[in-house]
């Protein structure tokens, strides 16, 4: 094995310094980019396999925007990871061909927390808890309540359980603290 460690300039200007084997980067080693960000971590074959570091850099503002600590394959982010976005939402989870598909929980800037399953970046079942206090569990599509689903608001501590289209109420029963109910049917009311 012929494994050494460089600093090389790549032609398109990436620029790398580690541990290289057969001409390519092996082992661990930092890749800056010609757009400005970094990898840090493993290397196999020239491509980022392994626990690594990534850091997203952005150019209007001269500073790194975001970053995701986790696992890698073959330059993809996949299996275990964090990231924190520019926004400062922090999702910590499981990544599938670079996207939050699996078992996750995101914290949201405006203080919404969500735990539950991904499917290609988007949430599709699991708990909200809003910054109202309020809390919904069930299945959600284009990240909005749809499908099966339970609202509790904890102003009132009023229960809606049923169907949600579009990020509300559509048809079940709403549970009042006094034991009383109340049938919602938003179907009937559109007809």
């Amino acid at each position: 094995m012929n494994t050494k460690t460089i600093s090389y300039t790549f032609p398109d200007g990436r620029v790398y310094v580690g541990t290289i084997e057969n001409n390519r980067p092996n082992g661990i080693g930092t890749m800056t980019f010609p757009n400005g960000d970094v990898f840090e971590g493993s290397w196999i074959d020239g491509c980022m396999d392994g626990e690594g570091v990534y850091k997203f850099y952005d150019a209007d503002k001269d500073k790194f925007s975001s970053e995701y600590s986790g696992t890698f394959r073959k330059n993809i982010m996949e299996g275990q990871g964090k990231r924190v976005y520019a926004d400062k939402t922090l999702y910590i989870g499981t990544w599938q061909n670079g996207m939050r598909t699996g078992n996750g929980a995101c914290w949201f800037t405006d203080g919404t927390y969500f735990y539950g399953i991904w499917r290609f970046d988007k949430m599709i079942r699991g708990i909200f808890h809003l910054s109202s206090g309020d809390i919904y569990d069930g299945e959600l599509k284009n990240n909005l309540f749809n499908g099966f689903g339970k609202y509790i608001w904890r102003e009132d501590g009023v229960i809606f359980e049923g169907l949600f289209k579009d990020g509300k109420p559509f048809k079940g029963i709403k549970i009042f603290p006094e034991n009383r109910i109340e049938l919602i049917d938003e179907s009937s009311a559109n007809a």
